[in-house]
């Protein structure tokens, strides 16, 4: 039995429409069952696109909702970028703030440790000092002691 191919492309949906296997006859049983095979894969075709087309709807309209949400992700993680950098900003100005700090606090730690040295040392020489007149004073002491003692003694 010999069959034909009917190929037929559809201008509005920019798609193709191919019929296959349309048995071939002569006079207007065949016109009849053309006609029939074309609209019955029009409408399967067509009901085809349609679902097609709820598809692509339902896809758009998931995809539209899922840029809403990377939107709203979006500003978020823009706003916390933005925080951490303000953030970040002031903590490298309290670490230059309490590095100055420190090296103030390390040159008055020398000063005072050069402090703390001269006047141990001015301590000492004084203490030595008191030390020699104390002795100088006692021995003078002993001394007009015993001068005294010799000249009221002798007399």
């Amino acid at each position: 039995m010999l069959h034909r191919y009917v190929e037929t492309q559809l201008q509005d949906d920019q798609s193709r429409i191919i019929f296959s296997t349309v048995p071939a006859r002569t006079g207007s049983d065949w016109s009849g069952d053309l006609i029939k095979a074309i609209t019955e894969r029009m409408d399967s075709r067509q009901r085809y696109l349609e679902e097609q087309l709820q598809r692509r709807e339902s896809e758009a309209s998931e995809l539209r909702r899922n840029l809403h949400e990377l939107s709203g992700k979006f500003f978020q993680l823009e706003r916390a970028f933005e925080i951490n950098l303000q953030s970040q900003a002031l903590q490298e100005v309290e670490f230059n703030r309490m590095k100055v700090e420190y090296e103030e606090l390390r040159k008055l730690n020398v000063e005072t440790a050069q402090a703390r040295t001269k006047l141990n040392s001015i301590l000492m020489n004084t203490t030595t000092e008191r030390d020699h007149w104390k002795n100088a004073f006692l021995q003078q002491r002993g001394d007009i002691k015993s001068d005294f003692n010799n000249i009221f003694v002798r007399a």
